[in-house]
């Protein structure tokens, strides 16, 4: 049984490989070792301590990037989805300007920015970020378009995924 605090879920989470849910566990491979060159993460707890337990074993160097933490959620922040329009929160297309959460085309300006100066950049890295991430490094490697609204294209918890840019 999982103790509080013992990060025993992010441990489990980070033995996947790339596409399995957590009900699917195998040992660590593909993505976890070879020739990575460092970790990304946003410099918030929950991702920085995620990153800590995948390198625990190894010498490879975690740099905290602010341009891949999650969208600044605003007002939204704490409300469970169906208190929201969240189909309207993650609509590229219709632009919708909050009183405090982030624009989404601000967030995939911020998110792209970051990944056009690591494109520039030798070596691979594994990013370690929140779900919310996923629709616009999906969108830059071409898996998925920004229109496609994040809702119609959620992952599950702990999926992992292997992009080019």
């Amino acid at each position: 049984m999982e103790q509080p605090g013992e990060n025993s879920r992010a441990r489990r989470i980070f033995r996947l490989t790339a596409g399995e849910s957590s009900r699917q566990s195998k040992p660590r491979s593909c993505w976890l070792t070879g020739s990575l060159t460092g970790y990304i993460a946003p410099p918030l707890q929950r991702a920085k301590q995620t990153a800590q337990i995948i390198c625990e074993n190894s010498q490879i160097p975690i740099f905290y990037e602010p341009r891949i933490a999650e969208r600044d959620m605003g007002e939204f922040q704490g409300k469970r989805w169906d208190e929201f329009d969240t189909r309207a929160f993650w609509d590229y297309a219709a632009n919708h300007h909050y009183q405090q959460a982030e624009n989404i085309r601000d967030f995939y300006d911020r998110v792209y920015n970051f990944l056009d100066e690591l494109k520039g950049k030798p070596g691979r890295a594994l990013l370690v970020s929140h779900g919310g991430v996923f629709a616009p490094v999906s969108s830059y490697a071409g898996r998925s378009k920004k229109e496609d609204n994040l809702i119609d294209n959620l992952l599950e918890n702990a999926q992992a995924f292997t992009f080019v840019i």
